[in-house]
């Protein structure tokens, strides 16, 4: 997690001795998720919490009958190192897609980012970056049927989450499997508004929910790497503080920059 450029500009002009106006690109924010798991339709107790690889979309075949399964992933981060009363600006996450089906994936599917109502656990396991079923839940972890395996469900089987999109991806990138990858960001007013409230409220930050959209076809899935992988989701968050924590930051390096002249 870091915090730059307004941080840095700021230590800068306190470290001169006077108090600094904010700077006009604010706060910035770059966190990799703390926590991220998949959870699978067909196998209600099983997980991936310790893989390399979030399983998200749809699939068939896998029972054979043409039998439509779903995956989903669910990615949280901390961002309590963002002062409360802030104003978020801007929020972007981006994503590296390492394969999709090789079947029916199309350029115009679409994936949505919902905001997770209750809290849920990450556990270990790994059955591979290619276990698109899942495996054997570890205790705590999420699954399809329950937000704490072993402890407690969720409302609703496949997770608790705001019905309405943060925000969604299309356009995407058809890639080779070990040859290619994609890159994907979502942004936009909805995922403001969701650090947002985390923000003004830090116990209700469980994070986001990423699925399918209902109009992709039945063999649309697709890899996105995970925490555990080479390349983790990035998460970028600008923020302005609320004036008060700006006095309390200029106070603070004021007595840095004394201290350093002694």
């Amino acid at each position: 997690m870091e915090l730059v450029n307004g941080a840095q500009a700021a230590g800068v002009a306190l470290s001169l001795g006077f108090l600094p106006a904010l700077p006009a690109s604010g706060f910035e924010l770059i966190a990799n998720p703390s926590r991220d798991t998949s959870i699978f339709s067909e196998n209600v107790d099983n997980s991936e919490g310790g893989n390399a690889s979030l399983f998200v979309g749809r699939i068939s075949d896998v029972f054979g009958g043409n039998v439509v399964t779903t995956r989903r992933g669910l990615i949280g981060f901390d961002i309590s190192a963002i002062p409360a009363g802030a104003t978020i600006q801007s929020v972007e996450l981006q994503f590296t897609i390492t394969r999709n089906s090789v079947r029916d994936a199309q350029t115009t599917d679409i994936f949505n980012m919902h905001q997770i109502q209750a809290d849920w656990g990450e556990g270990t396991v790994d059955g591979g970056d290619l276990n698109g079923v899942g495996s054997a839940a570890d205790p705590g972890d999420a699954t399809w049927a329950s937000n704490f395996s072993g402890s407690s469900s969720w409302a609703t089987a496949g997770g608790d989450f705001d019905p309405t999109v943060s925000a969604s991806i299309t356009n995407l990138t058809i890639v080779t499997p070990g040859v290619t990858t994609a890159d994907v960001t979502f942004s936009g007013p909805g995922l403001v508004a969701d650090v947002q409230d985390w923000v003004d409220n830090p116990g209700s930050n469980y994070g986001w929910l990423l699925m399918a959209d209902p109009s992709n076809g039945e063999k649309s899935a697709r890899i996105f790497a995970s925490r555990e992988s080479n390349t983790p989701p990035v998460l970028t968050i600008n923020y302005v503080p609320e004036p008060t924590s700006l006095v309390l930051l200029s106070f603070g390096g004021i007595a840095l920059a004394a201290r350093r002249r002694r």
